[in-house]
């Protein structure tokens, strides 16, 4: 047998160079892969306790309306507003928003398991601002609000603020008693520990006493 020549060390150093470029490349792409599982027909996991509000439609300035409802939002325990300057850097990035696929991408590139779209409805005396909260899991809308848009900008806060609480208590009012109410006593008491924590802006907390109000009855 005749033994094989030594390989030269240039030879070497081309293959390990190349291996280490297709391992840095396989790298990539399983990250890719596994970030967004496109491979697979999965959705990623989102955690919905975070909320990314994508940018207004007819907002005179891109990132107003966004502050001020993140400003409201901000109130309630257990959510996390991904900051507006990270959302408009995610939407600068895909390009577009314009359809609910866009904006679905963008809040997952944010882990936003929620998100957020609006309109400034300005038609003079009757304005009004218009949201919706989506699913990024599946895109399906959650809850929509609208409420009148104030004539006195000095209002703009509260007016956002009651948009925020339009869209997150409205799966909470939903579920409290209504009526003649409900003769469990283990249902009213968890109801009013939801309501406590209402009050208290914990929502997640809510959530939870409301869903077992729900059960009980």
């Amino acid at each position: 047998v005749v033994p094989s020549p030594p390989m030269r060390t240039t030879t070497r150093w081309k293959i390990a160079s190349g291996l280490g470029g297709v391992a840095v490349l396989v790298t990539l792409l399983l990250s890719d892969a596994v970030r967004t599982r496109s491979w697979f027909g999965l959705t990623p996991k989102s955690d919905t306790t975070r909320v990314a509000i994508l940018p207004f439609d007819n907002a005179d300035s891109p990132l107003s309306a966004e502050d001020l409802l993140s400003e409201g939002l901000r109130r309630y325990r257990g959510l996390a507003i991904i900051e507006t300057f990270a959302t408009a850097d995610a939407v600068r990035q895909r390009g577009t928003v314009a359809s609910l696929t866009d904006a679905r991408a963008v809040a997952l590139t944010l882990g936003a398991g929620r998100y957020i779209r609006g309109r400034l409805i300005d038609t003079g005396a009757e304005g009004a601002l218009y949201a919706v909260l989506y699913d990024a899991q599946d895109n399906t809308e959650l809850y929509h609000a609208r409420v009148p848009l104030p004539s006195d900008s000095t209002r703009l806060l509260s007016a956002y603020a009651a948009l925020a609480d339009s869209l997150m208590l409205r799966g909470a009012r939903e579920g409290a008693p209504t009526g003649k109410g409900t003769a469990s006593l283990p249902a009213i008491q968890a109801f009013l520990r939801g309501r406590g924590a209402l009050n208290e802006w914990n929502l997640t907390e809510a959530q939870r006493w409301f869903e077992r109000a729900i059960a009980f009855d």
